[in-house]
């Protein structure tokens, strides 16, 4: 009988050794994945932003990864106090994780940014939490801290991915501003914009354009569906609260080519303005071909070189 538990207590150990070396291996090649897609040339983000959002917090998965395999490959060091394994593990990140940011700046299409940096010491956090959690109380600071860092960092993509349900449901509305993520889908250019209560073509708000005197001061329209080959026009209202005629520019790239693409210019009149482009028309704007309605990849709408600043207020894009 004594035998027997100790034959399956053997077991019990063998079986765990060999479950945290599997552990262990699987996490090595996770990090050694993580670490050469970092050094990676990366071409153009993906169609889903918060699909690119989440790839670029992916910095969090890693330092907790490099976290894992420091505490398995040196277990002396979990006998020091919370403060030594703290002080040793953020140093460290905070060197490596500088060191990573400045290589990666002689990368193509890589950059440098602080918000990597963020989610690096994120990682650590959250690894130091997690191998403490049957601590709470005593170190409820340090759960707090891991716990608040990760949602900051985590609220932007789920706010993309909220808005891209949005989109989709929405479609072939554009953009209605009745959702206040609605802005995220833009981008400016020499411009403040943001959802307002003041005009509203449709529903109870509109997307207020504050521009500038800059050569071209306006947004674009980046994230979206892009296939718009079955409809046939691409419609937007534009209130002129200006006493005078403002010459607006509407341009369409697909995927393509940038420089040879849809531009058009439309007067607006002071009040309301209903602006109505033929897809036909967009199509065969480019000199060298026809634009690829299915591959839409920006829309711009903006002023050239206004002699004063300018307001006005967009609503309700479509695709008919």
């Amino acid at each position: 009988m004594t035998r027997a538990r100790i034959d399956n207590s053997s077991c019990r150990t063998r079986h765990s050794v060999i479950s945290r070396r599997m552990l262990n291996f699987l996490c090595l090649v996770s990090f050694l994945i993580g670490i050469i897609w970092i050094f990676l040339p990366q071409g153009d983000s993906p169609g889903s932003r918060s699909i690119s959002e989440f790839w670029n917090i992916g910095h969090i998965i890693l330092f907790f990864l490099a976290c894992h395999l420091l505490y398995a490959f040196r277990p002396q060091f979990a006998q020091r106090s919370l403060f030594q394994q703290a002080a040793t593990v953020i140093g460290a990140t905070l060197l490596v994780g500088g060191g990573i940011e400045l290589l990666q700046i002689l990368i193509p299409s890589r950059t440098s940014s602080f918000s990597d940096l963020l989610a690096n010491f994120s990682g650590t956090l959250a690894y130091l939490s997690f191998r403490h959690r049957e601590k709470t109380g005593k170190y409820l600071l340090l759960h707090l801290a891991a716990l608040s860092l990760i949602g900051f960092l985590i609220w932007p993509p789920t706010r993309s991915f909220i808005d891209e349900n949005t989109a989709r449901r929405q479609f072939p509305l554009l953009a209605g501003f009745e959702t206040f993520f609605e802005t995220d889908r833009f981008e400016g250019k020499a411009s403040r914009f943001y959802i307002s209560r003041e005009k509203a073509f449709q529903g109870k708000f509109s997307l207020r354009l504050d521009l500038t005197t800059q050569q071209h001061s306006g947004i674009w329209l980046r994230f979206m569906p892009q296939n718009w080959r079955e409809f046939s026009y691409l419609g937007f209202t534009v209130y002129n609260p200006q006493q005078k005629q403002i010459p607006l520019h509407v341009i369409v790239n697909d995927e393509h080519n940038w420089s040879d693409r849809y531009d058009g210019i439309f007067p607006l009149e002071t009040g309301w303005n209903v602006v109505e482009i033929p897809l036909p028309e967009m199509q065969n704007a480019p000199h060298a071909r026809q634009l690829d309605l299915t591959r839409i990849r920006r829309l711009g709408i903006y002023v050239v070189e206004s002699p004063e600043p300018l307001r006005l207020y967009l609503d309700d894009i479509r695709l008919k």
